[in-house]
């Protein structure tokens, strides 16, 4: 999903997913972009603060 946004456009800032093996793809694939590990229903706005 983040590789089709950054085709159209848009400037993606970070992923978030709960599965350690996506992170090497989605690095190489949005330059410049942070991988977050979490589940997504489970983050909390504070930690997304941090990040």
């Amino acid at each position: 999903m983040s590789y089709g946004m950054k085709m159209a456009g848009i400037n993606v800032l970070a992923g978030i997913d709960y599965e350690e093996q996506c992170r090497e793809t989605y690095e190489s694939n949005i330059d410049g972009a942070q991988f977050i590990l979490a589940n997504v229903f489970e983050l909390k706005e504070q930690q997304l603060q941090k990040n």
